[in-house]
């Protein structure tokens, strides 16, 4: 809003410019040292007059406003004062990357327009080669600057061309008296950086005056700069104009250390000797400084700042960075902002955090600098600013005076980049709760390494013009000295041979030395369905062989194998993420009319109160059974107690997990709950306490526990789990079923969390999947199986199994044979991929203690490369509340397994059997149990089989075991896993559908196909069935018909199998 007497007039408004910078800089700090180069020395009043007699020079040599002049050296004077004095000039500085080749070079000249190019001795000849190629196309050559070394003779005149200038010739020939010429609009363009200097597409991108201005005094302050630092050049001057800092040191009258080679020893001699302030660099100058032998590293003078940029560094690369001395900086940008745009600003309460949470702290690329307005992370898609939590992925973006005026001569980028009114970084991060970014992933498949760029695109495009070569894809594998280097994944052609030495050979003969890739894989692309190469599932695959060195056997890697698991995986004849028929059946559990109100028969002189036995799921068992004995009884129900003493050591009570109030009002009408007994004559009422059998029926209550309710008035039943009958009337049923799925409603802390475990799932795929993972030693060594792990694996198992005395010897290959051992991690991926879930498919992993830890872990990963748990989705924060307490965090696994799109379990535990109970009665949910028997012969045997094979038999094998519509007979198994009373069919819906199914399957025998299942499923589920009861495994003991006082010799035996 313009105010009545105001003006914009050159008294209050003049455009910025760091050239502005200079000028104060060479009165307030005149005769300070501005440059330092081993000998040669300038002070700020020298270097300003060789920067005006540069631009003057050049405006003889014809240069003008909005020409390109382009300098090709490294950190030396001439590129400090080359920042000033083509400014100066009214032209654009083009810095170009000393490790291009002479065609790559050739190209951004060209593209630029550069009329002049200032060329180092040392990169003469790749200047005077990319000269040539455009002066062989027919493009005008610019004129060539020789910048000779300072510090020794030049090269013999005598060898040049006499056309040839020397820098030294251009600032003689220049006046002190120029009229320096500045910016007639402060968004006037002062330089232009390429990107990643792709040959196909080179992206230019163009800083404003103002964006430098402001840039440079956000870099002095991120920094934390004071006036008259002393910097040390050992991050390329060439990148993003130095990070804009050649122009804030100046602001500040610091003092410039250049250094044309950057090694351990001269950036500790150079800190010693000229007390150094601050420097900065990427990881490879991090490694090199904490890597420095001792007799080259030298005490520090005085603290000294380090700003990192590119990959984030590893703990133990800050840690040891600050016990040299330095202080740790870590920022984020891209060359469209500038370099740096972010800092992760420190905070005080972070001091008391331990180490490693510190170092992760500073890994995190923070918030915007001052100079930038705004950073936040959005869907790249709706354009919607995503949440802070830390979890949820989008695209980073920008906006703020410090963004690019945008790519030279290419306005379509330019408006892509800038659509939405942000700038769209193309790398993928989140936003903490506190407003720090942090990235996870790049969109742009550009690889950093030694802070420098390199494409992938590029590279791939040198592999394929190998003869040799079919396919190629390149990611960026993990490196800890490089930050990041080039993996290629090769297919070669059919006959054809090459190792990985020559292919690398091969890429450096044709590509910058840094671009060639460090190490090849040979194996088969994964595909999308369209064709495009999945690099996500490279970057995977990269990120594992960390620590392997490819190449050594490259022939055998080209053999072919009959085993080969495909990127897909099977089964396309019908919907993998959902039940055949699923729709025509419902959960159904009213009481009936005969069902009589509990007001009506609930006798008051009669308390009933339990003691739950084992893990959160078979306490649930007990709390559910609980209920409907108090029904049987005519009894007030007490808020059950639970296990607070058991192998799983949780202290938590009733109502830490669920919903008391809720519980208590749902089943109002069935049973009457209270939360404690009554007081007795002042007193508090002791129960007499008691136990069940097994699978105890009406009946059995009736004859067992009333008798001593009606003369005790208060029973206590103790290890209440399984202790009531699966066959009961309907009702009774039904009652079950209203508590189980209704009544038991977690407590809001945990629904809050595991809703929000699932809404993250949710964002990174449409489908995931839920495995139950249980493959803990102690369970492995109470099944006795063996998993071929050697005499190592026996002798520890072995040690854990001798704890439980009663446990006889047994033949653990039998106990495999006769399906009886829990699949281990890799054999759930491949039961998965045979059903037809490829490796795109998103993962979610509830589990213990694996035993083999990652080693087991590695071949499912390897199959499913989206591997999550509540652990890598949710921070240590976040689950604090929960994770000293086995139950809550059991809770919380429990919500996203119920509400995945496909359940998985690799055992029969509670859990894994009150989950497929459930997911039956809300909708017939895909639950997929491994037929273990006849798998257990399948995957003894596939490396004798192709993966066709494989993968039919397994999806075979599997019919009746995939939680689909009368899968297993009424009555036939646990209730809990099979509430069949609770299941209604809408035969009508059937009818009127008529063959919907069969047509939208495009089976004609899908009937066929479903009365197969049914006669299959049945015979194998009553034999798997059957077998765990013999064995006790399936309630988890082999106590299941305990009398009422009995006592278990092994408690703990009950307890660990039960989840």
């Amino acid at each position: 809003m313009k105010m009545e007497g105001t003006i914009k007039s050159p008294a209050n408004y003049v455009p910025l410019t760091p050239i502005s910078f200079l000028d104060r800089s060479a009165v307030v700090y005149a005769d300070r040292v501005s440059i330092v180069y081993g000998s040669v020395k300038y002070t700020w009043r020298q270097t300003r007059d060789r920067c005006v007699r540069i631009a003057s020079a050049l405006s003889q040599l014809g240069i003008s406003t909005g020409d390109v002049v382009s300098v090709l050296a490294p950190n030396v004077p001439a590129m400090v004062e080359l920042h000033f004095g083509v400014p100066m000039a009214g032209a654009l500085l083009c810095t170009l990357n000393i490790r291009h080749d002479s065609s790559l070079v050739a190209v951004l000249l060209r593209h630029s327009g550069t009329k002049v190019i200032f060329a180092d001795h040392q990169f003469l000849q790749i200047a005077e080669g990319a000269c040539e190629i455009l002066s062989n196309k027919g493009d005008k050559v610019p004129i060539l600057v020789l910048i000779p070394e300072p510090l020794t003779q030049s090269v013999s005149r005598k060898k040049r061309s006499e056309e040839m200038m020397e820098y030294e010739d251009v600032v003689a020939m220049g006046k002190s008296d120029f009229e320096v010429i500045r910016p007639t609009d402060e968004c006037d363009a002062i330089s232009v950086n390429y990107t990643s200097g792709t040959t196909s597409s080179p992206k230019g991108v163009v800083y404003s005056h103002r964006g430098a201005y402001l840039n440079s005094l956000a870099a002095v302050l991120l920094n934390e700069m004071h006036s008259s630092p002393t910097y040390l050049w050992t991050n390329p001057m060439f990148h993003c104009n130095g990070w804009c800092l050649l122009w804030g040191v100046t602001a500040i009258g610091g003092t410039n250390i250049c250094l044309r080679n950057v090694t351990a020893k001269a950036i500790f001699d150079n800190i010693s000797k000229h007390k150094v302030t601050h420097m900065g660099g990427a990881p490879t100058i991090l490694n090199m400084i904490i890597n420095a032998p001792e007799s080259e590293q030298k005490p520090l003078p005085g603290k000294v700042s380090f700003i990192t940029g590119a990959a984030p560094p590893p703990a133990h690369v800050i840690f040891k960075m600050e016990e040299l001395g330095f202080s740790m900086f870590h920022s984020y940008g891209l060359t469209e902002t500038y370099g740096p745009g972010t800092i992760c600003t420190w905070k005080p309460e972070w001091d008391s955090l331990p180490r490693e949470e510190q170092a992760k702290m500073k890994a995190r690329q923070g918030v915007n600098h001052l100079g930038l307005e705004e950073i936040q992370v959005k869907d790249p898609v709706t354009m919607r600013t995503l949440p802070a939590d830390g979890v949820t992925m989008g695209e980073v973006v920008f906006r703020g005076n410090t963004v690019m005026n945008g790519y030279l001569k290419n306005p379509e980028a330019t408006k892509e980049a800038f659509k939405g009114g942000w700038f769209w970084s193309g790398d993928l991060g989140v936003k903490h709760p506190d407003g720090y970014i942090e990235l996870k992933d790049r969109s742009k498949d550009i690889i950093i390494s030694g802070g420098e760029n390199i494409s992938s695109i590029e590279v791939e495009s040198t592999l394929f013009t190998h003869p040799c070569v079919l396919e190629a894809a390149v990611v960026a594998r993990p490196d800890e000295y490089w930050g990041e280097t080039a993996c290629a994944f090769v297919k070669l052609k059919d006959g054809s041979k090459a190792s990985a030495e020559e292919l690398i050979s091969y890429c450096r003969d044709r590509l910058p030395h840094y671009m060639a890739p460090r190490s090849i894989v040979f194996e088969d692309l994964p595909k999308t369905s369209t064709g495009k190469v999945q690099k996500f599932v490279l970057r995977t695959k990269a990120k594992a062989l960390k620590h392997i060195n490819y190449g050594a056997n490259d022939e055998k890697k080209n053999t072919p194998v009959v085993f080969t698991v495909p990127r897909g995986g099977g089964r396309s004849d019908r919907d993998i993420w959902r039940s055949w028929n699923a729709e025509f059946f419902y959960g159904c559990c009213n009481a009936s009319s005969k069902f009589p109100n509990a007001k009506a028969i609930t006798r008051n002189d009669r308390y009933l109160a339990i003691a739950t036995s084992g893990g959160l799921n078979q306490q649930r068992t007990g709390i559910v059974d609980a209920v409907v004995a108090a029904r049987i009884l005519n009894a007030t129900l007490v808020i059950p107690k639970l296990d607070q003493k058991s192998y799983w050591k949780d202290a938590s009570d009733f109502s830490n997990i669920f919903d008391v109030d809720w519980f208590m009002s749902f089943l109002s009408k069935d049973v009457k709950i209270i939360e404690k007994l009554p007081q007795k004559g002042g007193q508090t009422w002791s129960p007499r306490r008691m136990r069940v059998p097994r699978k105890c029926n009406e009946k059995c209550y009736i004859n067992r526990v009333l008798p001593v309710l009606q003369k005790r008035h208060a029973v206590q039943l103790n290890k209440f789990d399984y202790r009531l009958s699966n066959k009961l009337r309907d009702d009774l049923q039904k009652l079950r079923c209203r508590v189980n799925y209704h009544a038991l409603k977690f407590t809001d802390p945990i629904l809050e969390m595991g809703n929000e475990l699932v809404r993250r799932m949710r964002k990174r795929s449409k489908h995931f999947i839920a495995l139950h993972l249980r493959f803990e030693p102690d369970m492995l060594a109470f099944s006795g199986c063996y998993y071929g792990g050697g005499e190592k694996e026996k002798k520890e198992l072995g040690t854990i199994r001798r704890r439980w005395k009663t446990l006889h010897v047994n033949n653990p290959e039998k106990q495999r044979r006769q399906g009886r051992c829990p699949l281990t991690p890799e054999e759930v991926g491949l039961m998965l991929r045979a059903l037809g879930y490829g490796s795109d498919v998103h993962i979610y992993v509830a589990s213990g203690e694996v035993y083999g830890g990652e080693k087991s872990l590695a071949p499912l990963k390897a199959l499913f490369p989206h591997f999550y748990s509540k652990d890598t989705i949710a921070t240590k924060m976040e689950l604090k509340p929960f994770s000293s307490y086995s139950s809550r965090m059991a809770a919380l696994d429990f919500l996203v397994c119920d509400e995945s799109d496909v359940f998985v379990t690799n055992n029969n535990g509670n859990m894994a059997r009150i989950l497929a109970g459930r997911r039956r009665y809300f909708g017939h949910k895909p639950t997929i149990r491994p037929n273990a028997k006849k798998l257990y012969k399948l995957f003894m045997s596939k490396e004798n089989t192709t993966w066709e094979e494989f993968a039919s038999r397994v999806r075979t094998f599997q019919k009746g075991f995939m939680g689909e519509p009368k899968e297993v007979r009424a009555g036939k198994g646990e209730f809990h896993e099979n509430p069949a009373a609770c299941i209604c069919e809408d035969t009508d819906a059937k009818v009127k559908a008529g063959k919907m199914d069969s047509r939208k399957f495009g089976k004609k025998e899908q009937k066929e196909d479903e009365d197969a299942e049914l006669s299959s499923s049945e015979t194998d589920y009553e034999e798997d069935q059957t077998d765990l009861q013999d064995r006790g495994l399936y309630n988890g003991t082999r106590l299941d018909y305990d009398d009422a006082l009995s006592v278990s010799e092994e408690p703990e035996l009950e307890e660990m199998l039960s989840d």
